[in-house]
């Protein structure tokens, strides 16, 4: 019962959390993008000198987003991941992420 109140909770602190971010960032691949680093760094963490890649991996990853949703999905979508990327990448995250990227419109 307390995992599904958590749940709740943290689904709607993600709610608020996006309409803030609407309220910043304009475009959709900077909202995407700072919602992964977020959501990234509450679930597993990341140290300071991590947190460059991070925005970095975040960033392609809001790009994959915007390519997506624009039916432009391709490999220059994802060109500029790297191997150091490969360890802020989320699946789990980025589905979350994406998934309430479209409920929130």
């Amino acid at each position: 019962m307390g995992r599904i109140v958590n749940d709740a909770m943290r689904g709607d602190q993600d709610r608020q959390a996006l309409k803030k971010l609407k309220a910043q960032y304009k475009q959709p691949q900077q909202i995407f993008a700072k919602q992964y680093q977020i959501q990234f760094e509450r679930e597993n963490g990341a140290y300071p000198e991590e947190k460059n890649v991070l925005e970095q991996t975040a960033n392609i990853l809001g790009q994959v987003y915007v390519d997506a949703r624009q039916n432009k999905l391709s490999e220059k979508s994802i060109k500029n991941l790297k191997a150091e990327h490969n360890e802020f990448i989320d699946y789990e995250i980025f589905k979350d992420v994406y998934q309430k990227m479209l409920s929130s419109k």
